[in-house]
């Protein structure tokens, strides 16, 4: 852990930078074409989006910041598993975005509940690649 825990240290950057971001589609084609790569070669492909302070959390859902509802649904199409972290504010960060060490021992024991679950609930076979 660190101390003092600063957890909104970040915030003045994270108000000026946010904003002027732009999530790359090119980086996004890429990540998607590399799944569907690992999905094919048999590699079973697990995503997750790491909990962060709420504040920071309502700056990143910004429509124009981070598309995470199509990025989970295009990686679901192609076969991915996408875990959802319920109550994602009770982990613990000591700068915003860093968990302290209870709060990750705390996810790392989710994940993995959340992942045995999602692989012992039937999953419909893929036809072919999904275009998106």
């Amino acid at each position: 852990d660190k101390y003092p825990r600063r957890v909104r240290v970040s915030d003045d950057h994270v108000r000026r930078t946010y904003p002027k971001v732009v999530f790359s589609q090119g980086l996004r084609q890429r990540l998607l074409d590399q799944v569907a790569t690992w999905q094919a070669e048999g590699i079973q492909v697990v995503a997750f989006r790491p909990p962060a302070a709420p504040h920071l959390e309502a700056l990143e859902m910004q429509p124009s910041y981070y598309p995470e509802a199509a990025l989970k649904a295009q990686l679901e199409g192609l076969g991915a598993i996408w875990l959802d972290l319920p109550d994602r504010a009770r982990y613990e960060t000591y700068d915003g975005n860093h968990l302290v060490a209870r709060s990750a021992r705390q996810l790392s024991a989710d994940l993995g509940r959340l992942l045995r679950q999602a692989l012992d609930a039937p999953r419909p076979l893929l036809q072919q690649k999904q275009d998106f």
